[in-house]
């Protein structure tokens, strides 16, 4: 069951009955405008839901495996997904269709993003290699060996030009979304990195990780500068 609020005494609050089966949903991406939530799991299905009334208005098939993450195309109805079945497909939500699969690799995709400009995005997962993908054409711009594996977490800068991965060895490390190369490193914790996102003007960077810590990079000290 997906709850929608944290608090049972508002008035927004509602749970969302996924459907009979309960999949394990495993990836949840609401749409800039705030009227559509996009869920997906462990039943590979992609479901869109309208946030006013909390109906499922779609069911879109497509992958053959679990599905680990999701993210819009800004300005659009539009959605990225992807997961165990090592592919990347391009949703319309409203169209309710498969639109293409954008990208195919032999190792299960745990993480992808889209840059604030929508131009281009990322996935990484069970594998070193990060890809940096044009989201119009569906050229890979980068593969980027991130030295780490087991990658969860991806984040692109608000700026744009800077994505920062983490993995298996917890350390965060920055990469110019032009040249591919690395241009920043920070040595955090000692386990797996979870999730990440840059804040104050890209001056910082918070994270998680899986010794049940949240970390506050400052990128303008020496060791981090980008």
């Amino acid at each position: 069951m997906l709850v929608l609020s944290a608090s049972a005494d508002d008035d927004f609050s509602k749970a969302i009955p996924v459907d009979g089966d309960q999949p394990v949903v495993s990836t949840v991406s609401l749409h800039p405008d705030g009227k559509w939530l996009v869920t997906a799991g462990d039943d590979h299905v992609v479901r869109v839901w309208d946030l006013a009334s909390g109906t499922q208005i779609r069911q879109i098939p497509g992958h053959t495996d679990w599905v680990r993450s999701s993210a819009f195309i800004p300005n659009s109805t539009q959605v990225l997904t992807a997961g165990d079945d090592g592919h990347v497909h391009l949703f319309d939500i409203v169209e309710g269709t498969l639109k293409r699969k954008v990208a195919s690799v032999d190792f299960s995709i745990s993480r992808l993003t889209v840059s604030p400009n929508g131009n281009v995005f990322a996935f990484a997962g069970f594998s070193q290699n990060l890809m940096l993908v044009d989201a119009q054409l569906g050229n890979v711009l980068h593969t980027i060996d991130v030295l780490t594996d087991d990658v969860r977490a991806l984040s692109f800068s608000n700026s744009g030009k800077v994505i920062a991965s983490g993995g298996r060895d917890g350390r965060v490390r920055l990469w110019s979304v032009d040249t591919g190369q690395q241009v920043g490193e920070i040595t955090a914790h000692r386990r797996r990195v979870r999730d990440m996102c840059f804040i104050s003007n890209d001056s910082m960077l918070v994270s998680i990780y899986d010794d049940k810590s949240l970390f506050v990079a400052n990128l303008e000290d020496a060791a981090a500068r980008y």
